[in-house]
């Protein structure tokens, strides 16, 4: 026995000599596309505040060329989800009548200027079905900025923004604005709504007077606003965002949500700008960090209620409007090991803060976008492709499934299963060193995937706001170098399908996958696949028309086999274009291939 071990290991060395890598330096990454984990998965998402048509940003010379190029990037990073940033007083200036059960339409401002501008962002969302997340900040508190008190806002305070004054007007706003655009603007795309940004102190986004319990005030509003909306039959057209506070290290509001949420809260929702790339161990505790708010929802009243991550970004910004590492690779990188990380952990939803620098409505430029401001010619930041590839990877009603990798200290993986059974998996190489992945992936055996890699070098090598190309190459039971510092996504490749003899009384099904690699040095694989067995010549000839190499003669109804570019003496053939001829039934298929030696 101790001989056999002997042999064994010594192999393994072998084995690691001739990859050019140490135990160390590979990892094995394991996936069972079979064992979801999460199959309410919703998305990822962005902040896209409604600010470019405000006066702010139109003094400063926006144009319509403007607003066209962010729907082209929109559309470019396949954009899932939107937070949109909503104050009650843009269309309800004053109180339409004193009674909170009925609703005077023409106490309504629904064609204010800061309305007509949401529409704009709200027929973007509905064209390309966006889903939106309308999130009323709270009531604001006009007399901060030398203008009467809002009506709806507490005087008292000196917070820019307070809870409502008054639940039952509060519900009757609601409800009059959701109405209105469900039923006259007929809008699909809007799927959620939050009635509070970040109430948990000491954000204060939610302030009350002491006399009030805020808890109580903020679960009221919810109960109240959710029975006017079933009242006006709009209950089911909405789900209802709760909780949302902002990492603190009390979560104790999160937990009372979740505890007595009842039915008026359909998702339970946090922020967090807690970690960094630079900290110590920082997956880990992102890890924990989402670990603790599912352990509360799976004890709540309602288990099972999803939970999203509503805002983030990284720790160390200067305020809530700059950040220095905005510009760095390592943001970008941060941004996908850290959804990564957090869906791994059951998270539904990611949505980024925020889309791109714009001017907010006091006089402040947001820089924290995806690319920057239109006096830098709206730049694209690192960030960009990082968060473009993932939201273009990982779509809304992907199936989250189990996934292991080892060395967590380095690596961090995730793995999903598209609407069409196709498996995904990202993987992101925090070492400064390049390892070695050995892939096993059940039930997968030879199957293709795209790979593309968002490192240093892939920024480095594109312009503007274009995603590097990929790369295809079988993953199941092989090695794939992870470059250090990148962020390795994979896609599992669909078959193309063909129908042939169609003059046979049973048409019949020929699959075939494209040869992978293609160019290739040292071996590329190629996959058939026929309905039925039969007999099957698959041949390579040069482009002379001269015998290469008969890679199969035989009945066989599918095949996985590869070619190294050697010819039927044993002898490597000359670079160059080559033709890979199948033949069957009387039919002939052929395609090029290259080989690069």
């Amino acid at each position: 026995m101790k001989k056999h071990f002997s042999y064994f290991f010594i192999l393994l060395l072998i084995a690691s000599v001739v990859h050019g890598q140490s135990a160390n330096d590979t990892v094995s990454v394991n996936v069972w596309p079979g064992t979801v984990i999460n199959a309410s998965f919703a998305g990822l998402g962005v902040e896209w505040d409604p600010f470019f048509w405000f006066p702010a940003n139109q003094s400063r010379g926006l144009s319509e060329e403007d607003w066209q190029l962010i729907i082209r990037r929109i559309k470019l990073m396949k954009l899932q989800n939107v937070r949109m940033f909503i104050l009650p007083n843009w269309y309800e200036p004053e109180n339409d009548n004193a009674d909170a059960q009925v609703v005077d339409p023409l106490g309504f401002k629904f064609s204010s200027e800061q309305m007509l501008a949401v529409y704009r962002y709200l027929d973007v969302c509905d064209s390309l079905h966006i889903d939106v997340n309308l999130t009323l900040w709270g009531a604001r508190n006009d007399r901060l900025y030398g203008m009467a008190n809002y009506w709806l806002a507490f005087s008292e305070s000196n917070n820019w923004i307070t809870a409502p004054n008054d639940l039952d007007e509060w519900a009757e706003n609601v409800t009059a604005f959701l109405d209105f655009l469900f039923h006259q603007k007929n809008y699909s795309c809007i799927k959620y709504l939050t009635l509070s940004n970040e109430p948990n102190p000491p954000h204060q986004g939610f302030w009350t007077p002491d006399r009030i319990n805020k808890k109580l005030w903020y679960r009221e509003m919810y109960k109240r606003t959710a029975q006017r909306l079933s009242a006006n039959h709009l209950r089911d057209k909405i789900q209802l965002i709760g909780a949302d506070e902002a990492d603190t290290d009390d979560f104790s509001w999160f937990t009372y949500m979740a505890q007595h949420a009842d039915s008026v809260i359909d998702v339970l929702a946090s922020h967090t700008y807690a970690f960094d790339i630079d900290q110590a161990d920082y997956p880990a505790k992102i890890r924990s960090w989402v670990e603790q708010r599912a352990d509360v929802v799976a004890a709540s009243a309602l288990p099972g209620t999803p939970f999203f991550i509503t805002e983030f970004g990284t720790n160390n910004g200067i305020g809530p409007y700059q950040n220095p590492d905005v510009d760095t690779f390592a943001r970008g990188f941060f941004l996908v090991d850290f959804a990564i990380n957090a869906i791994n952990k059951g998270t539904s939803l990611l949505s980024y803060w925020t889309l791109h620098d714009v001017w907010y409505q006091f006089g402040q430029l947001m820089q924290l976008g995806l690319w920057a401001y239109k006096d830098k010619d709206w730049q694209v930041r690192p960030s960009w492709y990082a968060w473009s590839a993932l939201s273009n990877f990982v779509r809304k009603g992907d199936k989250v499934v189990y996934v292991q990798a080892d060395q967590p200290e380095n690596i961090s993986a995730v793995a999903l299963r598209g609407a069409d059974g196709r498996t995904k998996i990202v993987i992101a190489n925090r070492s400064k060193r390049k390892l070695a992945a050995r892939f096993f992936i059940d039930n997968a055996a030879g199957k293709a995937f795209t790979q593309y890699v968002y490192n240093q070098a892939t920024i480095s090598s594109v312009h503007d706001e274009f995603l590097p190309p990929a790369h295809t190459k079988v993953l199941s039971g092989a090695i794939d170098t992870l470059s250090a510092q990148s962020i390795v996504f994979y896609n599992e490749v669909a078959p193309v399908k063909v129908l042939r003899n169609k003059e046979l009384a049973a048409p019949e099904t020929f699959e075939i996958l494209e040869n992978y690699p293609n160019p290739f040095s040292k071996n590329t694989t190629i996959q058939f696949h026929f309905e039925r067995p039969q007999s099957v010549s698959l041949q390579v000839f040069n482009l002379r028309g001269e015998l290469v190499k008969t890679l199969i003669n035989n009945v066989a109804k599918n095949s996985l086999l590869n070619w190294s570019g050697k010819d039927e003496s044993g002898k490597t053939v000359a670079k160059g274009v080559y033709l890979l001829v199948l033949r069957s039934n009387g039919k002939t298929w052929s395609k090029k291939i290259i080989f690069c030696k």
